[in-house]
């Protein structure tokens, strides 16, 4: 009798397994249709070698490197920001990595690199090219960020209230 119910057990836990890897397949599978775009899923059999989930997992990390700065996270933002310092400095002959890196670092914490437009990133190299407002002031030995030149004012988009209202007598 206890032998019948093992084995009805081990049955049913097989079963539910089954079940669970199934649910796991379909999911990866609907994932996989949501990122490429594809509308039907070619039929494929359920064994997969060692050797392709390594290729599918090499291709995964490859696709997540290769973000655009916006998509970057805070950490990953800062890191590039420090290799740029250097490199900045090197380029312009400054002594003063340290005061480039930690005001990079004030600036992530005050979000002034949020946009696309703060700074020139390479997505294929990694790496970032151009800060573009960053202004080194001789007088001060000190770094800082120019404002944006390219805001355009509200009021331009208005309508002049002169014409739009006028009084019915």
């Amino acid at each position: 009798m206890q032998y019948n119910n093992d084995t009805s057990q081990q049955q049913e836990n097989e079963k539910n397994k089954q079940k669970r890897e199934q649910r796991e397949d379909n999911a990866i599978k609907y994932k996989n249709t949501m990122i490429n775009g594809i509308k039907s899923l070619p039929k494929t059999s359920l064994n997969i070698d060692k050797v392709d989930v390594e290729k599918m997992i090499n291709s995964e990390i490859k696709n997540n490197k290769n973000l655009s700065w916006t998509r970057l996270n805070r950490n990953e933002k800062l890191n590039k920001l420090r290799q740029f310092a250097e490199i900045y400095c090197k380029t312009n002959s400054l002594h003063n990595t340290s005061e480039l890196q930690d005001y990079f670092l004030k600036s992530i914490q005050r979000n002034k690199f949020q946009k696309s437009t703060d700074v020139k990133y390479d997505k294929s190299k990694q790496i970032i090219t151009a800060v573009p407002n960053l202004i080194y002031v001789l007088d001060t030995n000190r770094f800082t960020l120019s404002r944006g030149e390219n805001k355009v004012s509200t009021l331009a988009s208005l309508s002049n209230t002169k014409y739009t209202r006028k009084k019915k007598k």
